[in-house]
């Protein structure tokens, strides 16, 4: 059973999640970005998620920032015409 940890950052909720044992970064997509973050069979998603390759509650928080951080980024490359260095698909939730 996942149990999520939420913090607040860039005007949207995301959070860390706990899912046996190790940790993952989920983020509902921001609504300006709707249609252009796509998953992995190129459709277009509401929520992304990617492991943080950790077990430790810290190291996932800080891990969580940068690819907040890095993720914002390519969105707002994507939403600027930029596909070169937009978003790649990411895993989703269901």
């Amino acid at each position: 059973m996942a149990t999520g940890h939420r913090f607040f950052g860039f005007g949207g909720c995301m959070g860390i999640v706990r899912d046996r044992g190790r940790y993952y970064w989920v983020k509902r997509v921001p609504k300006r970005f709707a249609g252009l973050v796509v998953g992995k069979d190129g459709k277009p998603v509401t929520q992304v998620r990617q492991a943080l390759h950790t077990d430790s509650k810290v190291e996932a928080q800080a891990k969580a920032a940068q690819v907040e951080v890095a993720r914002m980024a390519e969105w707002e490359a994507l939403a600027m015409g930029d596909k070169e260095n937009g978003a790649k698909p990411l895993k989703t939730l269901h």
